[in-house]
């Protein structure tokens, strides 16, 4: 593929939400969670994200994207280990009631939740399933 982030959209009509964060996770038991994109600090206005707005300025003004654990800011597709079996990747939206995740560089899917718990108001996922 092209490695291109996925489009994505939400629903959310809660006044308490300030900020949105993106988080897309390999849920393999090998995998132990790894992260392959994770976008902080959407502003609470934007309701989605379009294809390959990873890395560009179609990334909504005053997001940022995290290390992920490929070592690098923004998406990372996948690329299960050949021979691994069905991947399942889950894609989680989070709304919270503060507008700054006060986060940097790489943060594991257990240090951001740390980080964030306190402040979910509202969460959302999808998953879908990928094997080399």
């Amino acid at each position: 593929g092209q490695n291109r982030s996925l489009p994505l959209s939400w629903v959310s009509e809660d006044p308490q939400i300030q900020s949105f964060v993106v988080l897309l996770t390999d849920e393999h038991e090998i995998a132990q969670d790894f992260v392959h994109w994770l976008v902080v600090d959407i502003p609470s206005d934007v309701r989605s994200l379009v294809e390959g707005a990873s890395g560009t300025v179609a990334l909504p003004a005053g997001s940022r994207e995290l290390t992920n654990d490929y070592g690098l800011a923004g998406y990372g597709g996948p690329w299960p280990p050949a021979g691994s079996g069905r991947h399942e990747y889950r894609l989680t939206v989070y709304g919270l009631n503060t507008a700054t995740v006060v986060l940097t560089g790489q943060v594991s899917r257990a240090d951001l939740l740390e980080n964030i718990a306190s402040h979910i108001v509202a969460t959302g996922s999808t998953t879908g399933y990928f094997e080399l």
